[in-house]
């Protein structure tokens, strides 16, 4: 150009990531267990190196000091530090429990260890002492006697969007018709860990385990904003809701807990061999969506 602009850019360039690549190196043991920074699949913290947890995920989640996103669903290790984790849920595995620094799922202070409170919640409130987000909706240790972090300023407020009429509105209709009604029903939280609620109906949640949904019906755990089958809406991100079987695919367990969700029925998981699968039935082993 005969007239270059010379004005630097606005937003400099960023510095290159220390962190490591995330990448699976096997799945339920092998030659590369234990694994490293950054390794997956595990299942539980022992198939970490030393220094190292499993941290776990429903889907996309960021792994903390690690680059990329991975595979969904699969878990990868990663350094403790302050970092939130999830370890456990309803006291299982029961070698996790009680519950360290940051770790979760709590339902009580007696899911932590000496010295640390169950921090509750119902979204993605910041646990005190600790780093990152976390699942939403999920509880964590934590010491009550570090303070609250510094909450972060506001950011300026976005300019005014225009509010003036187009002079040449369309009028022509959409090409997607409206949708019929539908006929699930919405999703809805009834209660938490028991209650007179117990056991839940069909899209109601929050249940921990099969047993806590009414007869035909199965709890069909997520880690985010799953669908539910045959319920409506996305209800809080993290919460599990009862739902029924059918042929839909469901976690019922993982690595053999709880063991009475073992061996797995039609349609379940987290399968790791055909040992874990009742009589008849494989293990159908997916290294992302694959169609079961």
């Amino acid at each position: 150009s005969s007239s270059p602009t010379y004005q630097p850019s606005k937003s400099p360039t960023k510095a290159p990531s220390s962190d490591l690549p995330l990448v699976i190196m096997g799945d339920n043991g092998g030659d590369n267990f234990p694994l490293g920074r950054c390794e997956g699949d595990c299942d539980s913290h022992d198939q970490c190196q030393s220094g190292l947890l499993c941290y776990q995920r429903g889907g996309m989640e960021p792994v903390p000091g690690c680059d990329g996103t991975g595979i969904s669903g699969k878990d990868y290790c990663a350094e403790k530090k302050n970092n939130l984790f999830i370890s456990g849920n309803n006291g299982n595995p029961s070698s996790s429990f009680p519950l360290g620094l940051c770790e979760g799922d709590c339902d009580n202070d007696g899911d932590c260890a000496d010295g640390l409170v169950c921090f509750e919640r119902s979204g993605m409130d910041v646990v005190p002492g600790c780093a990152g987000l976390g699942v939403y909706g999920k509880d964590y240790c934590y010491d009550p006697n570090l303070s609250s972090p510094t909450s972060s300023s506001t950011s300026p407020p976005t300019s005014t969007p225009t509010n003036h009429i187009s002079s040449s509105p369309t009028y022509q209709p959409s090409k997607s018709p409206t949708k019929a009604p539908s006929s699930d029903l919405p999703l809805v939280i009834m209660g938490d860990n028991g209650g007179d609620n117990f056991p839940l109906g069909r899209c109601e949640g929050d249940c921990d385990s099969h047993d806590q949904c009414q007869s035909g019906l199965l709890c069909y755990q997520r880690g985010g904003m799953e669908p539910v089958p045959g319920c409506d809406g996305t209800g809080i991100s993290g919460k599990d809701y009862c739902a029924e079987k059918k042929n839909n695919l469901f976690i019922s367990g993982n690595n053999g807990n709880p063991s009475s969700s073992f061996p797995l029925g039609l349609c379940e998981g987290d399968c790791d061999n055909d040992g874990d699968c009742a009589d008849g039935l494989v293990c159908f082993e997916r290294s992302g969506m694959d169609v079961v």
